[in-house]
């Protein structure tokens, strides 16, 4: 998805001021559409990327749990935000990498990334909590040991 520069522009005020976060954007001459940016956020948050039906499914099952962590969705994977210095509490989970918040990790707008939950309240504007890493430890183990028992 292209966003125009206005867009662009208010989703960077946005991720700067209401979430306080630290932004790298760069013009993506690599990718298939030209002329679009990548946006990388640092020092605010530990992502937790696992492959994406699994991702997925953790997210289903933190949702019926009424636990609202942000999240983006790039397809092939899918990377929960928790609070900075936690995500090192999910390291010993198969197929699960921890990016600590001094990693620079691609945010939407950047190609082929959405937010499957945006990491504020879409009503109020207001940001989410991020959860403890911790919290996320029972339905994110629940999935990628099933489906690594499923696998073998």
């Amino acid at each position: 998805m292209s966003f125009q520069a206005a867009d662009l522009e208010s989703l960077i005020s946005r991720y700067v001021t209401l979430l306080g976060w630290t932004l790298a954007v760069e013009d993506d001459v690599h990718g298939p559409v030209r002329g679009e940016r990548t946006v990388q956020a640092t020092g605010a948050f530990d992502a937790v990327a696992v492959p994406g039906p699994a991702g997925r499914k953790t997210l289903a099952r933190l949702r019926s749990a009424d636990i609202n962590a942000p999240a983006m969705d790039a397809g092939h994977a899918v990377a929960l935000l928790v609070a900075p210095g936690t995500g090192a509490r999910l390291t010993r989970l198969p197929t699960v990498l921890v990016f600590p918040g001094t990693s620079p990790v691609l945010i939407p707008p950047s190609p082929g990334v959405h937010w499957a939950t945006p990491p504020w309240t879409p009503e109020t504007r207001t940001p989410l909590p991020l959860p403890d890493a911790q919290l996320l430890h029972p339905a994110l183990a629940a999935v990628v040991w099933s489906r690594r028992q499923a696998a073998s």
